[in-house]
Protein backbone atom coordinates (compact mmCIF):
# COMPACT_ATOMS: atom_id res chain seq x y z
CA UNK A 1 0.00 0.00 0.00
CA UNK A 2 1.72 3.57 -0.81
CA UNK A 3 1.32 5.91 1.11
CA UNK A 4 -0.53 9.63 1.11
CA UNK A 5 2.22 12.58 1.57
CA UNK A 6 -0.36 15.15 2.15
CA UNK A 7 -4.17 15.44 3.87
CA UNK A 8 -6.32 15.46 0.79
CA UNK A 9 -9.47 18.05 0.82
CA UNK A 10 -11.33 16.45 -1.90
CA UNK A 11 -10.55 12.71 -2.20
CA UNK A 12 -12.16 10.39 -5.21
CA UNK A 13 -12.65 6.65 -3.88
CA UNK A 14 -13.33 4.16 -6.85
CA UNK A 15 -11.69 0.66 -7.50
CA UNK A 16 -12.73 -2.81 -8.49
CA UNK A 17 -16.78 -3.46 -7.04
CA UNK A 18 -16.40 -5.74 -4.15
CA UNK A 19 -12.80 -4.83 -3.31
CA UNK A 20 -14.36 -2.30 -0.18
CA UNK A 21 -14.85 1.20 -1.30
CA UNK A 22 -18.34 1.28 0.77
CA UNK A 23 -16.19 -0.13 3.67
CA UNK A 24 -13.44 3.22 3.29
CA UNK A 25 -16.46 5.68 2.38
CA UNK A 26 -17.72 4.85 5.61
CA UNK A 27 -14.44 4.95 7.28
CA UNK A 28 -13.73 8.72 5.61
CA UNK A 29 -16.85 9.60 7.02
CA UNK A 30 -16.25 8.48 10.67
CA UNK A 31 -13.09 11.32 10.11
CA UNK A 32 -15.41 13.78 9.43
CA UNK A 33 -15.79 13.41 5.17
CA UNK A 34 -18.56 14.56 3.81
CA UNK A 35 -19.28 11.37 1.46
CA UNK A 36 -21.18 10.91 -1.35
CA UNK A 37 -21.70 7.72 -3.25
CA UNK A 38 -21.97 6.79 -6.91
CA UNK A 39 -21.98 10.32 -8.30
CA UNK A 40 -21.94 11.00 -12.15
CA UNK A 41 -18.01 11.72 -12.80
CA UNK A 42 -19.50 14.45 -14.60
CA UNK A 43 -20.34 16.03 -11.72
CA UNK A 44 -16.95 16.31 -9.54
CA UNK A 45 -16.28 19.25 -10.69
CA UNK A 46 -20.02 20.89 -9.19
CA UNK A 47 -18.64 18.49 -5.91
CA UNK A 48 -15.58 20.37 -5.88
CA UNK A 49 -16.92 24.08 -6.34
CA UNK A 50 -18.31 23.36 -3.06
CA UNK A 51 -15.30 22.92 -0.38
CA UNK A 52 -14.45 26.64 -1.76
CA UNK A 53 -17.81 27.92 -0.21
CA UNK A 54 -17.78 29.51 3.42
CA UNK A 55 -19.95 27.09 5.96
CA UNK A 56 -19.51 24.60 3.81
CA UNK A 57 -17.73 20.98 4.63
CA UNK A 58 -13.82 21.08 4.41
CA UNK A 59 -13.19 17.74 3.27
CA UNK A 60 -15.15 15.68 0.50
CA UNK A 61 -14.82 11.88 -0.08
CA UNK A 62 -16.46 11.14 -3.75
CA UNK A 63 -17.32 7.27 -4.77
CA UNK A 64 -16.86 6.66 -8.26
CA UNK A 65 -17.23 2.83 -9.56
CA UNK A 66 -18.25 0.95 -12.98
CA UNK A 67 -21.80 1.62 -11.64
CA UNK A 68 -21.53 4.95 -13.53
CA UNK A 69 -22.27 2.84 -16.81
CA UNK A 70 -21.19 5.53 -19.75
CA UNK A 71 -20.87 7.73 -17.06
CA UNK A 72 -17.49 6.54 -15.99
CA UNK A 73 -16.20 7.34 -19.72
CA UNK A 74 -16.05 11.01 -18.55
CA UNK A 75 -14.07 10.66 -15.52
CA UNK A 76 -10.62 11.50 -17.44
CA UNK A 77 -12.44 14.44 -18.48
CA UNK A 78 -13.74 15.21 -15.16
CA UNK A 79 -10.46 15.39 -13.62
CA UNK A 80 -8.81 17.54 -15.85
CA UNK A 81 -11.57 19.85 -15.27
CA UNK A 82 -10.54 19.96 -11.71
CA UNK A 83 -7.24 20.25 -12.50
CA UNK A 84 -8.52 23.03 -14.54
CA UNK A 85 -10.10 24.69 -11.13
CA UNK A 86 -7.20 24.25 -9.74
CA UNK A 87 -8.89 21.84 -7.18
CA UNK A 88 -6.09 19.08 -4.90
CA UNK A 89 -7.60 15.82 -5.51
CA UNK A 90 -6.53 12.27 -4.58
CA UNK A 91 -7.58 9.34 -6.04
CA UNK A 92 -7.96 6.18 -3.85
CA UNK A 93 -7.85 3.35 -5.44
CA UNK A 94 -8.88 -0.67 -4.06
CA UNK A 95 -8.83 -3.92 -5.71
CA UNK A 96 -8.01 -7.38 -4.20
CA UNK A 97 -7.57 -10.67 -6.22
CA UNK A 98 -9.90 -12.87 -8.64
CA UNK A 99 -10.02 -15.67 -5.68
CA UNK A 100 -11.09 -12.98 -3.04
CA UNK A 101 -13.52 -10.90 -5.05
CA UNK A 102 -15.35 -14.02 -6.47
CA UNK A 103 -15.50 -15.24 -2.90
CA UNK A 104 -17.24 -11.85 -1.66
CA UNK A 105 -19.99 -12.22 -4.72
CA UNK A 106 -20.69 -15.59 -3.67
CA UNK A 107 -21.21 -15.03 0.08
CA UNK A 108 -23.30 -12.10 -1.00
CA UNK A 109 -24.84 -13.76 -4.27
CA UNK A 110 -24.89 -10.81 -5.83
CA UNK A 111 -24.34 -9.63 -9.42
CA UNK A 112 -21.56 -8.08 -10.59
CA UNK A 113 -22.89 -4.56 -12.45
CA UNK A 114 -20.32 -5.22 -15.49
CA UNK A 115 -21.94 -9.11 -15.63
CA UNK A 116 -25.30 -9.05 -14.80
CA UNK A 117 -25.70 -12.02 -16.97
CA UNK A 118 -22.71 -13.54 -16.94
CA UNK A 119 -20.03 -14.98 -14.98
CA UNK A 120 -18.57 -13.18 -11.98
CA UNK A 121 -15.46 -13.74 -12.80
CA UNK A 122 -15.78 -12.20 -16.39
CA UNK A 123 -17.33 -9.15 -14.97
CA UNK A 124 -14.25 -8.82 -12.89
CA UNK A 125 -11.52 -9.16 -15.47
CA UNK A 126 -13.48 -6.80 -17.80
CA UNK A 127 -13.63 -4.01 -14.94
CA UNK A 128 -10.01 -4.33 -13.94
CA UNK A 129 -9.21 -4.04 -17.63
CA UNK A 130 -11.20 -0.82 -18.09
CA UNK A 131 -10.02 0.70 -14.47
CA UNK A 132 -6.32 0.35 -15.68
CA UNK A 133 -4.83 3.36 -16.48
CA UNK A 134 -7.35 4.81 -13.50
CA UNK A 135 -5.45 2.53 -11.15
CA UNK A 136 -1.96 3.99 -12.30
CA UNK A 137 -3.05 7.29 -11.56
CA UNK A 138 -3.61 6.82 -8.30
CA UNK A 139 -2.52 8.15 -5.16
CA UNK A 140 -3.38 5.60 -2.74
CA UNK A 141 -3.78 1.78 -3.85
CA UNK A 142 -5.10 -0.05 -1.34
CA UNK A 143 -4.92 -4.28 -1.64
CA UNK A 144 -7.82 -5.63 0.49
CA UNK A 145 -7.37 -9.45 -0.66
CA UNK A 146 -7.55 -11.23 2.90
CA UNK A 147 -8.14 -8.48 4.76
CA UNK A 148 -11.03 -7.73 7.67
CA UNK A 149 -13.18 -4.64 7.23
CA UNK A 150 -11.99 -3.35 10.17
CA UNK A 151 -8.13 -4.10 8.66
CA UNK A 152 -9.16 -2.15 5.64
CA UNK A 153 -10.29 0.78 7.93
CA UNK A 154 -7.29 0.83 10.39
CA UNK A 155 -5.85 1.47 7.06
CA UNK A 156 -7.89 4.22 5.49
CA UNK A 157 -7.26 5.94 9.20
CA UNK A 158 -4.08 5.75 8.65
CA UNK A 159 -3.49 7.16 5.69
CA UNK A 160 -5.84 9.79 6.18
CA UNK A 161 -6.24 10.68 9.89
CA UNK A 162 -4.41 13.84 10.97
CA UNK A 163 -4.97 12.67 14.54
CA UNK A 164 -3.47 9.47 16.77
CA UNK A 165 -5.92 6.66 16.45
CA UNK A 166 -6.27 6.98 20.87
CA UNK A 167 -7.83 10.63 19.82
CA UNK A 168 -10.46 9.57 18.38
CA UNK A 169 -11.69 6.66 20.48
CA UNK A 170 -14.77 7.49 22.12
CA UNK A 171 -16.31 5.80 25.45
CA UNK A 172 -19.12 5.36 26.82
CA UNK A 173 -19.74 3.82 30.69
CA UNK A 174 -23.38 3.19 31.12
CA UNK A 175 -25.28 1.78 34.09
CA UNK A 176 -28.09 0.11 33.75
CA UNK A 177 -30.08 -2.90 35.46
CA UNK A 178 -30.43 -7.12 34.51
CA UNK A 179 -33.89 -6.85 34.92
CA UNK A 180 -34.90 -4.06 32.03
CA UNK A 181 -31.67 -5.92 29.69
CA UNK A 182 -28.46 -4.87 28.53
CA UNK A 183 -27.96 -2.40 26.35
CA UNK A 184 -28.16 -3.21 22.59
CA UNK A 185 -24.94 -1.18 21.39
CA UNK A 186 -22.94 -2.25 24.19
CA UNK A 187 -19.53 -3.46 23.13
CA UNK A 188 -18.47 -4.37 26.15
CA UNK A 189 -20.01 -5.80 29.64
CA UNK A 190 -19.24 -5.78 33.07
CA UNK A 191 -20.82 -8.02 35.47
CA UNK A 192 -20.00 -6.06 38.71
CA UNK A 193 -23.19 -7.55 40.67
CA UNK A 194 -21.13 -9.37 42.82
CA UNK A 195 -19.79 -5.60 44.62
CA UNK A 196 -21.56 -4.73 47.77
CA UNK A 197 -23.56 -1.78 47.03
CA UNK A 198 -24.78 0.77 47.74
CA UNK A 199 -20.84 1.45 48.98
CA UNK A 200 -19.39 -0.09 45.56
CA UNK A 201 -16.04 0.95 43.82
CA UNK A 202 -15.37 0.11 40.51
CA UNK A 203 -12.44 1.64 38.82
CA UNK A 204 -11.68 0.64 35.05
CA UNK A 205 -8.68 1.77 33.48
CA UNK A 206 -7.68 1.04 29.79
CA UNK A 207 -3.78 1.59 28.91
CA UNK A 208 -0.84 -1.11 27.67
CA UNK A 209 0.87 -2.65 30.96
CA UNK A 210 3.45 0.64 31.12
CA UNK A 211 0.58 2.70 31.89
CA UNK A 212 -1.25 0.55 34.22
CA UNK A 213 2.11 -0.67 35.84
CA UNK A 214 3.00 2.98 36.53
CA UNK A 215 -0.34 4.73 37.40
CA UNK A 216 -0.91 6.14 40.20
CA UNK A 217 -2.37 4.69 43.31
CA UNK A 218 -5.98 5.66 44.38
CA UNK A 219 -6.26 8.76 46.33
CA UNK A 220 -6.87 7.07 50.21
CA UNK A 221 -10.65 7.45 51.66
CA UNK A 222 -11.84 11.04 52.93
CA UNK A 223 -13.53 9.87 55.81
CA UNK A 224 -13.04 6.63 58.32
CA UNK A 225 -15.94 4.85 58.38
CA UNK A 226 -17.21 0.88 58.51
CA UNK A 227 -19.36 -0.31 56.26
CA UNK A 228 -21.85 -2.96 55.33
CA UNK A 229 -20.88 -6.18 55.50
CA UNK A 230 -21.74 -8.75 52.14
CA UNK A 231 -23.64 -10.85 51.71
CA UNK A 232 -26.06 -9.94 54.22
CA UNK A 233 -27.48 -12.67 55.77
CA UNK A 234 -24.87 -14.74 56.19
CA UNK A 235 -24.89 -18.23 55.36
CA UNK A 236 -21.23 -19.50 54.56
CA UNK A 237 -19.21 -16.24 55.04
CA UNK A 238 -19.58 -12.35 54.73
CA UNK A 239 -16.74 -9.94 54.22
CA UNK A 240 -16.55 -6.65 56.45
CA UNK A 241 -14.75 -3.55 54.70
CA UNK A 242 -13.75 -0.56 56.60
CA UNK A 243 -12.13 2.97 55.38
CA UNK A 244 -9.14 4.42 57.20
CA UNK A 245 -8.72 8.34 56.31
CA UNK A 246 -5.25 8.35 58.36
CA UNK A 247 -2.54 5.57 59.60
CA UNK A 248 -2.98 4.02 62.59
CA UNK A 249 -4.54 0.74 64.66
CA UNK A 250 -7.54 -0.33 63.67
CA UNK A 251 -9.25 -3.39 65.12
CA UNK A 252 -13.07 -4.55 63.92
CA UNK A 253 -14.78 -6.70 66.54
CA UNK A 254 -18.49 -9.02 66.02
CA UNK A 255 -20.35 -9.03 69.34
CA UNK A 256 -23.87 -11.06 70.04
CA UNK A 257 -26.52 -9.58 71.35
CA UNK A 258 -25.59 -10.10 74.51
CA UNK A 259 -22.91 -7.82 74.54
CA UNK A 260 -20.61 -10.82 74.07
CA UNK A 261 -17.26 -11.02 71.72
CA UNK A 262 -17.23 -13.53 69.41
CA UNK A 263 -14.51 -12.41 66.97
CA UNK A 264 -12.02 -10.22 66.77
CA UNK A 265 -9.62 -8.35 63.95
CA UNK A 266 -6.59 -6.48 64.61
CA UNK A 267 -4.86 -4.23 62.48
CA UNK A 268 -1.92 -2.33 64.18
CA UNK A 269 -0.11 0.52 62.17
CA UNK A 270 -2.65 0.39 59.43
CA UNK A 271 -1.98 2.59 56.66
CA UNK A 272 -4.95 5.11 55.56
CA UNK A 273 -6.89 2.69 52.51
CA UNK A 274 -9.43 0.48 51.98
CA UNK A 275 -9.53 -3.06 54.02
CA UNK A 276 -11.47 -5.92 53.69
CA UNK A 277 -12.32 -8.71 57.01
CA UNK A 278 -13.12 -11.93 55.88
CA UNK A 279 -15.56 -13.78 58.58
CA UNK A 280 -16.66 -17.80 58.02
CA UNK A 281 -18.93 -17.48 60.73
CA UNK A 282 -16.83 -18.90 63.30
CA UNK A 283 -15.64 -17.03 66.60
CA UNK A 284 -12.26 -16.71 68.09
CA UNK A 285 -12.09 -20.43 69.18
CA UNK A 286 -12.88 -21.80 65.83
CA UNK A 287 -17.00 -22.99 66.46
CA UNK A 288 -19.14 -22.24 64.41
CA UNK A 289 -21.63 -19.54 65.22
CA UNK A 290 -25.52 -19.84 65.32
CA UNK A 291 -27.95 -17.83 63.51
CA UNK A 292 -29.19 -14.39 64.87
CA UNK A 293 -28.55 -10.95 65.19
CA UNK A 294 -24.99 -9.92 65.66
CA UNK A 295 -23.22 -6.65 65.68
CA UNK A 296 -19.94 -6.00 64.28
CA UNK A 297 -17.76 -2.40 65.15
CA UNK A 298 -15.00 -0.75 64.16
CA UNK A 299 -12.50 1.02 67.12
CA UNK A 300 -9.43 3.45 66.06
CA UNK A 301 -7.99 6.31 67.83
CA UNK A 302 -10.43 8.75 66.58
CA UNK A 303 -13.72 6.91 65.95
CA UNK A 304 -15.87 3.95 66.86
CA UNK A 305 -18.84 3.13 64.25
CA UNK A 306 -21.34 -0.19 64.67
CA UNK A 307 -23.08 -1.58 61.88
CA UNK A 308 -25.71 -5.30 62.46
CA UNK A 309 -25.30 -8.08 60.64
CA UNK A 310 -27.68 -11.30 60.20
CA UNK A 311 -26.58 -14.89 60.63
CA UNK A 312 -28.78 -17.10 58.54
CA UNK A 313 -29.38 -20.50 59.86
Amino acid sequence: MSELTTLPGFTIITGLSGAGRSEAAHSLEDLGYFVVDNLPPALLPKMAELTGRPGGPVRFAIVVDARGGVFFGELSKALEELKHLEVEYRIVFLEASDEDLVNRYEATRRRHPLAPAGRVLDGIRKERQMMAQLRGDADLVIDTSGLAPQSLRDRVREAFSDTPPEEGLQVSVVSFGFKYGPPRDADVLFDVRFLRSPDARFELVVGDEAFIAGRESPAPPALTRLLQNHPNPVRTGTVIRYELAEPGNAAVRIFDVRGRLVASFLNPNAAAGRYDVPWTRVDDAGRRVGPGVYFYRLQTASTTQTRKLMVAP
